[in-house]
């Protein structure tokens, strides 16, 4: 998958935590992202992301 297909992701799952509305579909689909995410994202960007 490419990088900029885990940024959607990223993106997408702060913006729906920020909305209280994770559904369990789009958090199987995250799971598969989210060790990807841990290891490559920062505090900092992730707040980038999530402005």
């Amino acid at each position: 998958m490419p990088l900029s297909e885990h940024m959607n992701y990223a993106q997408g799952l702060i913006l729906s935590r920020r909305n209280g509305s994770l559904s369990v579909s789009r958090a199987f689909k995250y799971a598969e992202t989210q060790s990807f995410i841990d290891r490559v994202l920062t505090v900092s960007d992730i707040r980038a992301l999530s402005v």
